[in-house]
């Protein structure tokens, strides 16, 4: 098979994969949370901080066997033990740390939990190299397939296990039984299997690649979980689990409804990569483009959480709906800094993005610690304020360092960021007028409705000419891509 059609298959399997998964994983996270409630996932998120370091470590290790195409027995042997190694490093630690860290954080039943989790790292380094393996050689079909199946069988403990009583247990066995499978299905397709060898001299060059990569992995590592550790540290489980939860539901929410549009932006930007203007246009199309499409969907999902949360998680969740929609609220800033970021990326210059990303984390951090005293909610006003802030900063730089200004574009967001408004103000007194009284999913559809009949009403109105650029764009991006498919 050549590599175009591997490419092609590789590409719609992957499709597979991160849709099936992401909608298999927030129903089993929707049930889960339902039954367990803030202060068991509080708990279990815990243990996930001591999986999230693991895992950066061991990916870290292991992607030198795709950017360099290594299929040699002696370099794979010897990740797969280097990678075996932490992951027993990782899993003691969780295991013997468990005591201690209970007492300091005065969580008793952390004991017992950390102690189940600490197969987890193993499971976790014994699946990494095959799993590269089957990337390396573009096999995206068992990977959909691992996911897949790993996402429903520990989906079914976890909720199972919920519906006895388990509570953070449950989430703990959801990850254990769901890494058991993914070893299951990626051992048999790897074709490989590790010999008892090890060659220290191609180490370090074997694990190079991952070396580079430890400087993005910090920031994100820093900017996802460090605030969950100030927020064990300084407040309680409970505040953890709702803190955890309303990071969940955003990324669901940016995964589904935000990030699509998006995918497309560096594959265009890097097709033009030499003509600026070009480049200019897209961005200035897709500026247009967040403000029409993305702007209303996360308002319509801000504004109507107080509908959806209790249908969705029941009542347990409610005091979390205010921070949940802070939090929405928030990813309105995030396509901007994709924008950028790929921009910058297109020209090769993404050391130059990490490093504002560092400045703009090492500020979200500075304020959460002096926010959080303050409680939850004074860290999301802050961290909203402080995404709106810098967004100038990015389209300064962006301009200084690739000359492309967009500030005339920028200002046509305000009809787009009005017609939202109007959404969520029409939405929400739906909601508590007219249909106050209704049944609570029939009251869900009909205030949705009304918002979005108004915005459409006033997109045919006031942004006809937006929604032409849109089309006319998506219709030649379309017509670039067969010419490619089809010389």
């Amino acid at each position: 098979m050549s590599l175009h059609r591997k490419m092609a298959r590789g590409a719609l399997w992957s499709l597979i994969e991160k849709g099936g998964q992401q909608g298999v994983s927030f129903i089993v996270f929707m049930v889960v949370a339902r039954l367990v409630g803030p202060a068991e996932y509080g708990l279990a998120n815990v243990c996930f901080v001591v999986f999230t370091i693991a895992n950066l470590t061991i990916l870290t290790i292991v992607d030198g066997i795709v950017n360099l195409q290594i299929d040699d027995d002696d370099r794979l042997s010897t990740l797969f033990w280097t990678v075996v190694g932490m992951g027993f490093v990782f899993s003691a630690a969780c295991y013997f740390g468990a005591a201690p860290l209970a007492a300091a954080l005065e969580e008793p039943r952390l004991v017992q939990l950390l102690q189940e989790f600490a197969v987890v790292p193993i499971l976790l380094a014994t699946s990494s190299v095959p799993n590269m393996i089957l990337m390396k050689n573009l096999d995206f079909r068992i990977f959909a397939l691992r996911s897949l199946a790993a996402s429903l069988i520990g989906g079914a403990v976890g909720i199972a296990l919920a519906l006895k009583g388990g509570g953070a247990h449950a989430l703990i066995a959801q990850q254990v039984v769901l890494f058991v499978v993914v070893n299951l299905v990626v051992w048999p397709f790897a074709h490989w299997r590790p010999r008892l060898r090890f060659c220290g001299d191609k180490l370090l060059a074997t694990i190079s690649p991952g070396l580079k990569m430890v400087a993005s992995m910090l920031v994100s590592f820093s900017e996802k979980e460090v605030p969950r550790i100030l927020i064990l540290l300084l407040m309680n489980p409970v505040m953890l689990g709702y803190y955890s939860f309303v990071v969940r539901v955003r990324h669901a929410v940016q995964d589904i409804c935000v990030n699509p549009p998006l995918a497309v932006l560096y594959p265009a930007l890097a097709r033009l990569n030499d003509q600026k203007d070009k480049q200019r246009t897209i961005l200035e199309v897709f500026i247009i483009a967040i403000g029409v499409v993305i702007f209303p969907v996360i308002g319509s999902a801000a504004i109507t959480a107080p509908l959806y949360m209790p249908l969705l998680f029941g009542d347990k969740w409610n005091e979390a709906i205010t921070l949940l929609q802070l939090f929405i609220i928030c990813g309105a800033t995030l396509p901007f800094q994709v924008l950028v970021r790929e921009m910058l990326r297109a020209h090769n210059h993404i050391e130059a993005y990490l490093r504002l990303q560092v400045a703009y984390v090492a500020v979200l951090l500075i304020a959460t610690l002096i926010l959080l005293p303050h409680g939850l909610l004074a860290v999301g006003y802050g961290t909203l304020g402080i995404g709106i802030a810098v967004l100038p900063i990015y389209f300064v730089l962006l301009d200084k360092w690739e000359g492309v200004g967009l500030w005339r574009q920028l200002t046509k967001l305000l009809t787009p960021l009005a017609g939202t408004i109007l959404l969520a103000l029409v939405t929400h007194f739906t909601a508590v007028g007219p249909c106050a009284g209704a049944n609570p999913w029939l009251r869900l559809f009909l205030s949705l409705a009304a918002g979005w009949a108004v915005y459409s009403l006033t997109c045919v109105l006031l942004m006809r000419d937006e929604l032409r650029q849109i089309f006319t764009f998506v219709r030649h991006w379309q017509a670039v891509r067969a010419g490619a498919d089809h010389p």
